[in-house]
């Protein structure tokens, strides 16, 4: 349920926590930590930055208990371990080097006084000119806000960014570690339990998903009910919560997932956050279903 952001209670929960976030002052609200931003700056307000924050006894048993089921950071295994070379750090092998190595014209070309900038760089002292040019910026940002690409690109050039985009999201995210959710945690525990050969995070196409099971083509998607918004709790409907902007585009780019997956023969299976922690036993005879008789 959402509750009213008012700078009293703003106040209230920082002094009452003062190594809060912004993410957890929006579960309290409900809103989008977007939101809680923007009243933050409003009344001149802050959180703590990240490196000065305690974590929790609880929020330490959780990371440590992570850590050691995935046998990250342990030994030899932690990055920061002993007095190692770091050779992708150092000279030609600096992944930036690396790249103005293969870019010279915005690299090597450009050092010193080839440097276009340092022809400007006088005029940066002016705080007049400053502010023009940061005005300038900020116009155009709004001038381009809300925009979509083919408004501002064309059509054609349109079409080739997206394109580009959509064959670089799936491997750009599998380039980071991301904290499995609740419902997922409890959805890999389930098709561990049914011993399914799954794969979780899985690239396929334009998307990833929760969890693959490869050899029937089916797909399990663990949703939350605030993010997804879990068809029986929101909606148009009498007694349902009303749909957020965030909600209804989350649901828009659910069904244009689903519709890509199955018009390549994929199964989608979605399990609710709700379901899964009021009846995990009915989740789990749903899914040993499902990897029985995929169709």
């Amino acid at each position: 349920m959402r509750i009213p952001i008012t700078q009293a209670e703003l106040v209230r929960l920082l002094e009452e926590d003062p190594d809060t976030t912004h993410t957890m002052l929006a579960q309290h609200f409900g809103c989008g930590a977007t939101s809680i931003s923007r009243h933050l700056r409003k009344w001149g307000l802050q959180t703590k930055p990240w490196n000065e924050r305690q974590h929790k006894e609880s929020t330490k048993k959780k990371i440590g208990g992570t850590r050691k089921r995935l046998g990250i950071a342990k030994g030899e295994r932690n990055p920061n371990y002993g007095d190692k070379d770091r050779p992708w750090l150092e000279g030609d092998n600096h992944p930036l080097r690396q790249w103005h190595l293969e870019n010279p014209d915005f690299g090597v070309n450009q050092r010193g006084d080839a440097n276009p900038i340092h022809k400007v760089m006088h005029l940066y002292d002016d705080p007049e000119y400053v502010e023009k040019i940061t005005r300038g910026l900020m116009e155009h940002v709004d001038l381009r806000r809300g925009s979509t690409y083919e408004e501002v690109y064309g059509e054609e050039k349109a079409a080739e960014y997206k394109e580009k985009l959509r064959q670089a999201s799936p491997a750009r995210m599998a380039k980071f570690h991301r904290k499995e959710t609740g419902p997922e945690r409890l959805t890999r525990e389930m098709l561990e339990g049914l011993e399914a050969d799954f794969m979780p995070q899985a690239p396929l196409g334009h998307y990833t998903v929760d969890f693959l099971v490869p050899d029937i083509k089916l797909v399990i998607q663990a949703d939350g009910d605030y993010w997804h918004a879990h068809p029986d709790i929101y909606g148009d409907g009498e007694g349902q919560k009303p749909l957020s902007k965030i909600q209804r585009k989350r649901r828009r780019l659910d069904a244009s997932c689903d519709s890509y997956l199955q018009n390549r023969g994929y199964g989608v299976l979605r399990l609710w956050e709700g379901d899964l922690n009021s009846d995990l036993s009915a989740c789990r005879e749903t899914l040993s279903q499902k990897i029985q008789d995929p169709i």
